[in-house]
């Protein structure tokens, strides 16, 4: 089976936090996106499953920024 990726904006805290279980849950690599929240970025990874996950900071409304990440 392919794994699928997903990146999950916002995804450090809150519903993107969810949003970024649940597909891991479902078998998804996640890509959790955080502008500032590296320290809750970082413990969701853990949780997660850092075989599954990774975090990256960017900010997305900075399309400069987000083509650099």
């Amino acid at each position: 089976m392919m794994s699928r990726t997903v990146l999950v904006t916002g995804s450090s805290r809150g519903l993107g936090a969810v949003v970024a279980k649940t597909l891991a849950e479902k078998g998804f690599r996640v890509v959790i996106n955080y502008y500032k929240s590296e320290e809750a970025a970082e413990k969701l990874v853990h949780e997660i499953g850092r075989e599954n996950t990774v975090a990256i900071q960017a900010d997305v409304t900075d399309r400069e920024a987000a083509e650099g990440s």
